[in-house]
């Protein structure tokens, strides 16, 4: 009866895109690397590597577009494949606009939820390692995943967020989050957003009051809140005179004369939190 049942396990992790492998937890990731349509979404699979499931990052497009179309313009996919994440490109519902409160809904909501199941079943994703990031309207979205889903999401990276839409944050566990943010945003202004938006994060995951100061180049600031609750961490990089969109990527507004690479800059605060492997 035993080995039946052992067959009968094996065959659904088979159907689910996994099976049996000599690593040391006895299952590998069996799917595909590369693009896949799962709906509306695009799904990245890196390629197979020396962990059996994936580490997985939710991407929140900016207003105006969907998943697929937003993927194809960031091209992380070669960083993804180094830090050996999984990423999910949902597409919002509502002519690509998502959903930042409960009076404009939850289909959006449901959507990654759906995705995210999806994810482990057929792609091997990890849920015990999920991150949320956006920018933009996809920010404001990204943000609002992490205080509704907090028993699944673990990290909240945010660009140019925008979050006065938000409701009050329901998070349920800590979620260590980086919000990047230029002074020059005149879309969703510094002053009247990033600044509340890190402080609210940092008391609630209950991190000390006083966060340290670095200048890693020059018109970059990194501020860290350490002390917080379940190891997690609050970071804000303050980008000088920056306006919105995604540097190196797309710039909706202004330029980014630091030249910072945020998309290495996720990656690494993913790492350091333990969700996929420093590039």
């Amino acid at each position: 009866m035993r080995l039946l049942a052992a067959a009968v396990a094996l065959a659904a992790l088979a159907l689910a895109g996994c099976d049996e492998s000599t690593s040391s937890a006895g299952l590998a990731c069996t799917a595909r690397a590369g693009d896949h349509r799962v709906g509306d979404a695009l799904v990245h699979v890196p390629p197979r590597g020396a962990t059996d499931r994936f580490a997985t990052l939710v991407v929140a497009h900016p207003a105006g577009t969907d998943g697929p179309a937003f993927a194809r313009l960031l091209r992380a996919g070669r960083a993804a494949d180094r830090a050996h994440v999984l990423l999910l490109f949902p597409s919002s519902r509502r002519q690509g606009f998502w959903q930042l409160n409960d009076r404009a809904g939850t289909t959006d909501l449901d959507t990654v939820r759906a995705l995210l199941d999806e994810a482990t079943r057929r792609f091997c994703a990890d849920p015990a390692k999920v991150a949320v990031a956006g920018v933009s309207n996809g920010g404001g979205f990204s943000a609002r995943v992490a205080c509704e889903l907090s028993d699944r999401v673990d990290a909240l990276v945010s660009l140019a967020g925008s979050y006065r839409a938000l409701d009050p944050c329901r998070a349920t566990r800590p979620v260590s989050v980086l919000e990047i943010h230029g002074t020059a945003d005149r879309i969703v202004p510094y002053a009247t957003s990033a600044p509340a938006f890190v402080a609210a994060w940092a008391r609630r995951d209950g991190c000390d009051p006083h966060p340290a100061r670095a200048t890693p180049r020059p018109g970059v600031t990194l501020l860290t809140w350490h002390g917080c609750r379940a190891g997690s961490v609050v970071e804000h990089l303050r980008l000088a005179g920056t306006g919105h969109g995604w540097p190196r990527v797309h710039m909706a507004q202004g330029r980014d004369p630091t030249g910072t690479d945020v998309t290495a800059e996720l990656f690494r605060f993913l790492a350091s939190r333990g969700i996929g492997a420093a590039g």
